[in-house]
């Protein structure tokens, strides 16, 4: 019945009483729950596979005697397997699943299951796979293993079981995956083991497992994956033998002390080394690492007590390393050995005590590299010569001086160079990485201009350059959605802050506080969505030239304190929504009405809206009332008919403009000559309205143009 059924499906199409065989797959627009009884005790198949069913699973959906397949996901399983992965059902798991006593495989993983997991489970004595991962199934698991001696794949992880764990568990001799991580399960792990010698993964990472690491973990014969990652495990790994085929061990983020075991470094098949983030204190030397001729990765990162010891002899090489992790390892030179590791992508050799320039050699082997993080070291240069792979690169916090060299890194995505001695200007090449997303130059001596194509970059997310010395810096015409940025209030020398053009929003207020731009002389935020009202005084601006801030949202009066900036040349509050009296005296007497336009609330010299007893005008009228005065009714008529002859007029001259091709030539000739036009308005109020109207109109229309173009 494959195809394009809808809707809720009919529940007495389950009662016939013959009915051997159901396949809906394939029907995603059939939605609706499944049947809670009457089901067909013939049906022998039943597909469901890309429908839409969902609710809670009935219970008699167990009684199915006869049933051999059941496929709701995207696996069809025969015979004795039942599969219900990554569905949507949800509420407890049936009971009468618990009486399916015939079935060796049973997957319920990836639902929204709830509640504890019954006795009765004990009664699947043929089962041999078990997953019921990626669910909220909580409480302690029962002690049902006993009876399950034929299980080999065990997958309990991504619940919220909690207890301690259960020895039965570790006595199930066929036992190949064993899976309790992202649990709260707690207490010790068994010290002695006679089962699981055919266990090949053990995962019981993110837990609140503590107490010791056994040696048998090493020692299994089939072992390969041991993840026992984010718990709380004290340690100490005592020495084992003989060392077993483990190739994954991962001991991170634990309370681990004391030393790494001799033995660790000769389990031969060993890939990856994970023991990062405990209270190991060893010294390691390179040497160790010699037998480890398969070591794929290794981190040895953030043991306070540990350090890493360089040898200058070091002879052997570490064909197959790829990642080496080593920070805060008390290193004071590049480990020598990682000279030959020409497959190697992530090093991180960061916190540590590594000084100097860098040699030929490390220039090298960086050029491989996709993650470099060497911040918070003593580095007192880095310029690579020639292209290199490095997507991300950390020199955060260490000495560099000189002049900004940009690497030629075509796919690099972060650079980090903040808290260095950087000095003199961006240099264009920073262009060059288009690919940018992070990009943190701070805490530097940087000055000059910042490049204009920083504000091109396509990527570009977060951009850092607080604290240096520029005194330039323009991001207009862009896309940048973000609040304004205080912080570039940090910068001693800034003196050009130009926002224009772009997204930013909310309100340039940052609680009480002052804007503290000592330098600034010309700042333009104009066409933004800024919001809230204007400072009242942006402290220590009296250098302060041009004040640029139309066609944004900003409200209330204009702040008095303006009055003081007495470098004032350019003044443009046009197209907010402000009101009140415009603020008399020093540079604001010299300012012409255009400054203001677009604030219909907005009264006083030099507009000829009079205030009366300096209070906001009345809102503009939407509706005319008869009451209204013959006057009244036929200024704002007129007023209207400003508005529709100059719409029309904006129309007019702008398909004029668009039909001769020259569309960028009009638009720039009516940014450029807007203001000019505004200061023939000295007739009447009402003049000044309609001028406003026309002018206004053909705003909307240039701002039309340069949406389709």
């Amino acid at each position: 019945m494959a195809g394009d059924l809808q809707g809720n499906f009919p529940e007495d199409i389950f009662c016939l009483p013959f009915l051997k065989k159901l396949s809906l797959t394939g029907n995603e627009f059939l939605t609706g729950t499944l049947p809670k009884y009457n089901w067909s005790s013939s049906l022998r198949f039943l597909d469901l596979f890309e429908t839409n069913f969902s609710g809670k699973l009935s219970n008699t959906i167990g009684n199915l005697k006869y049933l051999k397949v059941l496929d709701l996901s995207s696996f069809s399983w025969y015979l004795d397997m039942m599969d219900l992965s990554f569905n949507k059902f949800k509420g407890l798991i049936p009971t009468s699943f618990w009486n399916c006593t015939k079935i060796t495989s049973l997957d319920l993983s990836g639902n929204n299951f709830t509640g504890e997991v019954a006795t009765s489970l004990s009664k699947l004595s043929q089962l041999k796979s078990l997953n019921l991962s990626g669910n909220n199934l909580e409480g302690k698991f029962p002690d049902v293993f006993g009876n399950l001696s034929k299980l080999t794949d065990l997958d309990l992880s991504l619940n919220n079981f909690s207890g301690q764990l259960l020895s039965s568990t570790f006595n199930l001799s066929q036992l190949s995956v064993l899976d309790f991580s992202e649990n709260q399960v707690q207490g010790h792990i068994p010290f002695q083991v006679s089962g699981l010698s055919n266990l090949i993964s053990l995962k019981m990472s993110d837990n609140f497992l503590a107490g010791r690491v056994p040696s048998w973990l090493f020692t299994m014969p089939s072992l390969e994956t041991l993840d026992l990652s984010n718990n709380k495990l004290t340690g100490p790994i005592e020495e084992f033998h003989p060392p077993g085929s483990v190739k994954y061990v991962s001991l991170m983020n634990n309370e681990i002390r004391g030393s790494i075991p001799n033995s660790m470094f000769e389990l031969l098949n060993l890939t990856s080394l994970y023991l990062s983030s405990n209270n190991l204190s060893d010294n390691v030397n390179a040497d160790k690492l010699s037998k480890l001729k398969n070591l794929v990765a290794i981190d040895l990162s953030h043991n306070t007590l540990l350090s890493f010891v360089n040898q200058k002899s070091e002879t052997f090489t570490s064909p197959n390393l790829q990642s080496f992790s080593c920070s805060s390892c008390h290193i004071n030179e590049f480990p020598i050995f990682l000279r030959t590791s020409n497959i190697l992508f992530f090093l991180d050799l960061s916190n540590n005590r590594i000084h100097g320039k860098i040699t030929q050699w490390q220039f090298e082997l960086f050029h491989n590299l996709l993650y470099l993080n060497l911040s918070h070291n003593f580095l007192t240069s880095f310029s690579p010569i020639g292209k290199t792979s490095n997507v991300v690169l950390d020199l955060q916090s260490n000495l560099l001086q000189g002049p900004l060299v940009i690497l030629d890194a075509p796919l690099m995505d972060t650079l980090l160079l903040s808290h260095n001695m950087l000095t003199g200007e961006i240099p264009s090449s920073i262009c060059n990485l288009s690919d940018i997303h992070v990009l943190d130059l701070s805490n530097n001596s940087l000055s000059g201009t910042i490049p204009q194509c920083l504000g091109n970059a396509p990527w570009l997310s977060l951009l850092n350059l607080k604290m240096n010395n520029f005194h330039v810096l323009n991001v207009g015409n862009n896309m940048i959605n973000d609040t304004f940025p205080h912080w570039l209030a940090k910068l001693p020398d800034l003196q050009i802050l130009i926002l224009r053009s772009n997204r930013f929003h909310g309100s340039i207020e940052k609680s009480k506080a002052r804007l503290s731009f000592r330098k600034l002389r010309i700042i333009d935020i104009s066409h933004n969505q800024f919001t809230g009202h204007i400072p009242p005084l942006l402290e220590n601006l009296t250098q302060l030239e041009s004040l640029d801030f139309p066609f944004n949202n900003f409200v209330g009066k204009i702040p008095n304190q303006l009055t003081s900036l007495t470098f004032l040349s350019v003044l443009n509050l046009s197209y907010n929504q402000l009101v009140g009296s415009i603020p008399q005296g020093n540079q604001f007497d010299t300012f012409q009405n255009d400054s203001y336009i677009g604030n219909f609330g907005l009264c006083g010299s030099p507009l000829s809206r009079k205030c009366i007893h300096d209070e906001p005008p009345s809102p503009v009228p939407l509706i005319y009332h008869e009451e209204d005065d013959e006057s009244s009714w036929f200024d704002w008529k007129i007023a209207l008919m400003g508005y529709e002859c100059g719409f029309v007029l904006g129309l007019s001259i702008g398909y004029i403009a668009f039909t001769t091709r020259k569309p960028q030539w009009f638009i720039r000739k009516i940014e450029r000559e807007n203001s000019t036009a505004f200061l023939q308005r000295r007739v009447n109020p009402l003049a000044e309205l309609v001028l406003d109207s026309i002018s206004f109109s053909g705003y909307l229309f240039m701002k039309f143009l340069n949406f389709i173009l």
